[in-house]
């Protein structure tokens, strides 16, 4: 709401159907967009004995494994639901990072969630999955053209262990940082980068230790 006010004359969407075909098939601009999804009320799910509230973000996907976690049928009483299970059942699917369980008195158990954001694209072998920030993987990825995606591509089996840490070196210097096409492990040691292109970028091969400040002097080297 306050950014809404902030910008009086943006464009709310939540899934930008219309608003897609005033670009493509209306050639219209729209200057600035406030997105929904990331409203937390709008992915609240509550279950209660006559209605089942699912927010106006909430996909499938994320509803039904949601409410099988609850383990009760309608009809249930709601003492009996057990809210810890059922948000550690909710917190051990991939694309949940925190939930929330509480029972809303007399008879509604409403369940909040915050998800991963995908940060990463993570290779291994022939398999693609996205990864969030700390490199948690979230979902495989089945079919993907490398090539126009624009998430940074991590390789390596055990790139997600160290992602973190490079994520946060590179978060140091976001305009140099956007080049980065590719990071792959090496040995399980440490990381070569790839700049610009895929295939014939230029190529930094980061130290094992240090790269922060191997970051941090590539930036000034680039600058200078």
């Amino acid at each position: 709401a306050r950014l809404a006010k902030r910008h009086p004359d943006a464009t709310i969407v939540a899934g930008a159907t219309d608003v897609g075909l005033w670009i493509t098939k209306q050639l219209r601009e729209v200057p600035k967009v406030i997105h929904v999804s990331g409203v937390r009320a709008l992915h609240e799910i509550a279950d209660g004995p006559d209605l089942l509230s699912i927010g106006a973000a909430a996909t499938y996907a994320e509803a039904q494994p949601l409410l099988a976690a609850i383990d009760a049928d309608r009809g249930t009483p709601i003492l009996a639901i057990d809210v810890v299970k059922a948000r550690e059942a909710i917190e051990a699917l991939p694309w949940v990072k925190t939930a929330r369980v509480e029972r809303r008195l007399p008879d509604t158990v409403q369940i909040a969630i915050q998800e991963r954001a995908p940060y990463a694209l993570w290779q291994e072998g022939t398999r693609y999955t996205l990864v969030d920030r700390e490199g948690q993987p979230i979902v495989e990825v089945p079919q993907i053209d490398v090539t126009q995606q624009k998430l940074p591509l991590i390789v390596g089996a055990d790139a997600p262990r160290h992602a973190a840490e490079l994520f946060a070196a590179l978060e140091t210097n976001p305009d140099l940082a956007n080049r980065v096409r590719s990071a792959v492990r090496v040995g399980d040691r440490r990381w070569n980068l790839y700049f610009d292109n895929l295939d014939n970028g230029m190529a930094v091969r980061l130290p094992e230790d240090g790269v922060g400040p191997a970051w941090t002097r590539l930036g000034t080297l680039e600058h200078d």
